[in-house]
């Protein structure tokens, strides 16, 4: 059996009663009705999670066309890296540490120098599933932008190579 506490009436000077029985409605005063709780019976909502889409190139100097590497593909707490042309590219897909709890996947990418392994670039995109998804569903299209949620990405070696990127969600 629980017991609560009654606070709310006090503060507002005046008394909860019961409700009549031949009516249900409150006699005079506050009716307190207990928090319901969650359902284990329920069916569960699925929350959407995409799949993030990172598209590489890299060129060994600027007066080069840049080559496609292909694409990067994660799903919720993936963390993947590609290696190529001086560079090794890293993301991570939702972390799964518990910080952020359901309604948050943060994206984070770094880009480093090889062989000696130096961070050039590291970026978090803490962004709500919301900004990846539709209610119903769906995804919502960054197309307008050409290049996804990330935005173009440009990063150069002392060599003068260049890692081009960018992300988006399916």
């Amino acid at each position: 059996m629980r017991h609560f506490l009654i606070v709310a009436p006090l503060l507002l000077g005046t008394w909860a009663t019961p409700s009549s029985r031949a009516s249900a409605q409150p006699v005079v005063g506050i009716t307190i009705v207990p928090p319901s709780l969650p359902n284990p019976w329920a069916p569960r909502i699925p929350t959407y999670l995409p799949t993030v889409i990172c598209q590489l190139a890299v060129r060994p100097n600027v007066s080069v066309k840049p080559e496609p590497l292909g694409e990067v593909r994660l799903a919720a707490r993936d963390n993947r890296s590609l290696s190529a042309g001086g560079f090794r590219f890293q993301a991570s897909f939702g972390g799964g540490d518990g910080r952020y709890g359901s309604e948050r996947r943060p994206f984070e990418t770094w880009v480093y120098l090889e062989p000696f392994g130096k961070l050039i670039e590291q970026v978090l995109f803490d962004q709500p599933l919301d900004l990846f998804a539709s209610h119903s569903g769906g995804v919502v299209s960054h197309t307008a932008t050409e290049h996804g949620f990330t935005g173009l990405h440009s990063l150069f070696s002392p060599s003068g190579a260049e890692l081009q990127y960018w992300c988006d969600a399916e």
